[in-house]
């Protein structure tokens, strides 16, 4: 039985430079986006897109079918049979989301229920047990969906207390996130064990694992199981992944806090921070963060990216790596995703660029790696 709006929830208050069109400018309403407009979801070595007629395609890595079909080593550019145009996708590591009239589904692996069922991995997509739902993304082995009425629903694995229902058991159930007013969920690379959500205010609050300071509250505790305050106002859009977390201000500047190896917070030094620091990228829309590059959509569609590039996954032409940011696209872009070794963007003019590893298919065709965007076909 579908369990509407969750109501059951134990919720509390509490280099080379690519030219393209202009960008166009994204819907926030919850329904499918507009006709030229594509939405991104990475995985830690596959995509998905949802193209504005509601249909969605996964590519890249696809062990588990988590391009929704059969499993194999890979998958070209196909079409997940969702039965009905899609409003929104997110992507755990090794599974994938969306959401149909308001009720979410998930297929891949499901090691640890992240599919919201005990069924064995599976590449067709089962309902979650979520309804009334407006967002919904994925860490390494969970998943989190944004309930209209601004409640959080969590599931999978939780040893790290990333279900942020105060305790560190897993679960098949949907469980209540101890947060209310939630107006946004963190976009995740899939390797995750934390997520985050902004509230009304632009508030941004973290959960889970904590191992590198990733939740911003300036400590270093191994776990949280209850939100922290990571931010207290004007956050637009936040992005995790395992070690790091960033979050884009209404005033386009960009803040990130955690791990910093390979240099992405973007702060130019490769030094850890349990706090928010300022990442040097301006007029930022939106971000995305993989687990040693960040990438950021900034204002007339360009993308930024910065850290790790051994598999040119920063975009510039080169395999140079940079503790600042690089232009993958000077313009034209309207959304970033980024994956494990790999970056997509999609355009104004209804395209999908990729660039970095693609051993895995992550790039939609037979390049092992592209260090400048490659167009991914069949979308």
């Amino acid at each position: 039985m579908r369990l509407a709006g969750l109501a059951f929830l134990p919720l509390v208050a509490c280099g080379a430079r690519t030219e393209l069109a202009a960008p166009i400018v994204a819907k926030a309403d919850g329904g499918p986006p507009p006709a030229t407009e594509l939405r991104l979801a990475c995985g830690e070595g596959h995509t998905c897109a949802l193209r504005g007629d509601g249909a969605v395609f996964c590519w890249g890595s696809n062990t588990s079918g988590q391009d929704g079909v059969a499993a194999s080593d890979t998958s070209a550019a196909v079409e997940v049979p969702l039965g009905g145009p899609a409003s929104a996708i997110g992507l755990g590591a090794y599974h994938s989301c969306a959401i149909v009239s308001g009720d979410v589904y998930c297929w891949g692996d499901d090691l640890v229920g992240q599919l919201g069922s005990d069924v064995p991995s599976t590449a067709t997509p089962i309902y979650a047990g979520v309804s009334n739902a407006t967002d919904v993304t994925g860490g390494f082995s969970d998943t989190c969906a944004l309930l209209a009425s601004g409640a959080i629903a969590c599931w999978g694995a939780n040893e790290q207390g990333q279900l942020g229902d105060g305790d560190t058991n897993a679960s098949t159930t949907p469980m209540g996130v101890v947060i209310a007013n939630a107006t946004a969920l963190a976009r995740s690379a899939g390797g995750s064990e934390h997520t985050c959500a902004i509230v009304e205010g632009g508030a941004v609050r973290c959960w889970g694992s904590n191992v590198d300071g990733e939740l911003g509250s300036g400590s270093l505790d191994a776990s949280a199981t209850t939100p922290e305050v990571a931010l207290s106002a004007g956050a637009v859009a936040v992005a995790v992944v395992d070690s790091s977390t960033c979050a884009a201000k209404s005033d386009g500047s960009l803040l990130c806090w955690g791990g910093n190896d390979d240099g992405q917070l973007g702060d130019g030094t490769f030094d850890a921070s349990r706090v928010p620091v300022a990442a040097s990228a301006v007029g930022v829309q939106t971000v995305a963060v993989a687990a040693h590059h960040t990438c950021a959509l900034e204002e007339g569609g360009k993308i930024a990216c910065w850290g790790s590039n051994i598999n040119g996954e920063l975009g510039d032409g080169t395999t140079t790596s940079s503790a600042i940011p690089v232009v993958a696209i000077a313009s034209g872009a309207t959304d970033v995703c980024a994956g494990g070794e790999h970056t997509c963007a999609a355009t104004a003019d209804g395209r999908v660029l990729c660039w970095g590893a693609g051993t895995n298919g992550e790039l939609g065709s037979p390049l092992a790696y592209s260090p400048t965007p490659v167009v991914v076909p069949g979308l």
